[in-house]
């Protein structure tokens, strides 16, 4: 039973959702199925379905907020980590280091540094980014909801049923990474140059820490194969913050973070800022771009057919009103 259940959240969780119900509708399902048949893993799920929120900074934008109740997310996240080790569940969901590195001592001194400055620009920080960016949370929450409804279905559904969803998905991440350029610039603007770097040190560390959990499950051909090109940074960590400058400085907080990791060190490193690595992250965009445009492509062949079966039951003599 442990071994079943630990590749379910090891899929679910590693999908970039960390709170279990913010997923692929099949992998949703399969996790509720197995929380229900393990009475210890229920257990331990308890504290984070009660709390009722995303427990990652991949999946907030309102830092204010967030960092407000980092405390008790870090409490959280340990408590749920200690419980289904003690259930003997291999794989750990909140042992990875992306879910866990923000709750070293050096990080969080790094989030309370920075709340005390997103506290003293009173939300105006993240106000300004939403009227660029977009609500975040309001386009997360219809994925989220989408992904429940199909999930709890008794029918099977349709790839058709999946596509809004993955469509919210790539909605998110393009406002997400927008927020997350227009926050550490807000900060720079607001409170200076060390708490800048210091949150986007954070943020980088935790996307170089999501790419070092895929890589130690071996998930993340799966991973890249399945995230919508918008969320690619997920596990192309470099990307988010490209072309925004103080790659050095970032790179030297994400590793600062990293060294306090209990976590046991793994191959991926990080790329320096060479370019070599600028071209490669182009030629990845263009690739992203290319998949983008086939998607178009398919939805067009798929308008054409649609208006062409329209055509054919309109009466003699009366013209379509798609196409000229």
């Amino acid at each position: 039973m442990a071994s079943a259940i630990s590749f379910v959240i090891l899929v679910a969780v590693s999908c970039a959702t960390v709170s279990v119900a913010r997923t692929h509708p099949i992998h949703h399902r399969h996790f509720t199925d197995q929380v229900s048949k393990d009475k210890c893993l229920a257990k331990c799920m308890l504290p984070v379905t009660d709390y009722g929120e995303e427990l990652s900074i991949l999946k907030n934008t309102d830092l204010a907020y967030y960092f407000e109740k980092h405390d008790t997310i870090c409490g959280i996240i340990n408590t749920a980590r200690l419980c289904i080790e003690a259930c003997g569940i291999q794989s750990n969901p909140f042992a990875m280091e992306h879910m866990i590195g923000h709750c070293t001592p050096d990080a969080i001194q790094r989030v309370r540094h920075v709340h005390k400055c997103l506290k003293t620009t009173e939300s105006r920080i993240h106000s300004d980014c939403e009227r660029s960016c977009g609500n975040h949370k309001l386009v997360n929450d219809a994925a989220h909801n989408l992904t429940v409804k199909l999930s709890t279905s008794e029918t099977n559904y349709t790839a058709e049923e999946v596509d809004p969803i993955i469509a919210h998905m790539g909605n998110a991440c393009t406002i997400y990474t927008c927020m997350a350029r227009c926050n550490v610039a807000g900060v720079r603007n607001y409170c200076g140059a060390g708490e800048a770097e210091s949150l986007q040190g954070l943020i980088q560390y935790i996307l170089d820490a999501h790419r070092r959990d895929l890589e130690r499950h071996r998930v993340l051909e799966q991973f890249a194969h399945q995230t919508p090109p918008p969320c690619s940074y997920m596990y192309q960590p470099q990307i988010l913050f490209f072309g925004m400058g103080h790659e050095n400085k970032q790179q030297s907080v994400s590793n600062q973070i990293h060294q306090q990791d209990p976590i046991q060190r793994q191959t991926y490193q990080k790329p320096q800022n060479t370019d070599d690595t600028k071209l490669q992250i182009l030629l990845k965009q263009l690739e992203v771009l290319l998949r983008q445009e086939k998607l178009l492509e398919k939805q067009n062949e798929k308008l054409d057919l649609e208006v062409s079966l329209l055509s054919r039951k309109l009466p003699a003599g009366q013209e379509t009103p798609f196409r000229a």
